[in-house]
């Protein structure tokens, strides 16, 4: 299989499992989605307010991360928690363990081949304008999201061996 091939799949994987996500967010009435009272999450829930029949639809500062390996693959998680304004940010990459110096930076050591990037939850990965209230919220409930991920990780990486990939 070839990095391209391999990509799609997981792509194709997390989708189904992201809009299987967003279902349950839907039938469980938004419950992370309400929880924030101002930014991005908050507009999507009063949108979904005004809904009477939902249907599911999926569309394509400072920071901290760090690295979990699970089936030859390394799962990098970052964090953005802003500067200048309130927010919290995050998103993973699903990149392989072996690294290489970076093209433009030889001093950086980079990853040969990125699986994916930039996973997210379903509706939002990144709440702007927090409160001094809901920054603990937020952060529990983006470690909870991350949780899933996690456990959701090895069936969305199943026969998908990093050393099993070429480039072409």
């Amino acid at each position: 299989m070839n990095l391209a091939d391999a990509s799609n799949q997981f792509s194709l994987r997390h989708y189904i499992w992201s809009k299987a996500e967003w279902e349950k967010e839907i039938n469980e009435s938004f419950p992370h989605l309400r929880m924030f009272k101002t930014g991005h999450a908050w507009d999507i829930y009063q949108f979904m307010q005004k809904l009477n029949n939902v249907e599911c639809q999926i569309d394509e500062g400072h920071w901290t991360s760090f690295d979990v390996k699970c089936g030859g693959w390394m799962l990098t998680t970052q964090f953005n928690f802003g500067r200048q304004q309130s927010v919290l940010g995050y998103w993973h990459n699903v990149c392989s363990q072996r690294k290489a110096p970076h093209p433009a930076m030889s001093e950086v050591m980079y990853p040969v081949a990125f699986l994916c990037r930039c996973v997210r939850w379903p509706c939002s990965g990144q709440w702007e304008y927090l409160t001094e209230e809901d920054v603990e919220l937020a952060c529990n409930e983006t470690f909870k999201y991350c949780y899933r991920f996690f456990e959701a990780a090895p069936s969305l990486l199943k026969d998908l061996d990093v050393e099993g990939i070429s480039e072409n």
